[in-house]
């Protein structure tokens, strides 16, 4: 994952250097653990390279797109969780 975006950040700064000031450093360990207690379930460790990497964009991103941090993620799936009667289990 390090390397792929390495290879991204790489081609912003050539094309479009503006976006990478609207990146956020990536998120600690710590924030995990609170993430994955609200959720009830371990994130995958492809999220979590993820989101070491960067932690969401100030404002647009791609086109009218954000990119989102790793709480903005959790809050949001926890909104959507809520609207569904009888959710299924996460494996």
């Amino acid at each position: 994952m390090q390397e792929v975006w390495r290879k991204i950040e790489t081609e912003l700064a050539n094309l479009a250097p503006d976006l990478l000031n609207r990146l956020h450093p990536g998120v600690a360990e710590e924030a995990f653990t609170r993430v994955e207690s609200r959720l009830g379930f371990i994130l995958p460790e492809e999220i979590k390279a993820f989101f070491r990497l960067q932690n969401g964009s100030m404002g647009p991103f791609f086109g009218s797109w954000e990119l989102l941090s790793l709480d903005e993620m959790c809050n949001d799936w926890m909104m959507m969780r809520a609207q569904i009667p009888n959710p299924p289990a996460v494996p």
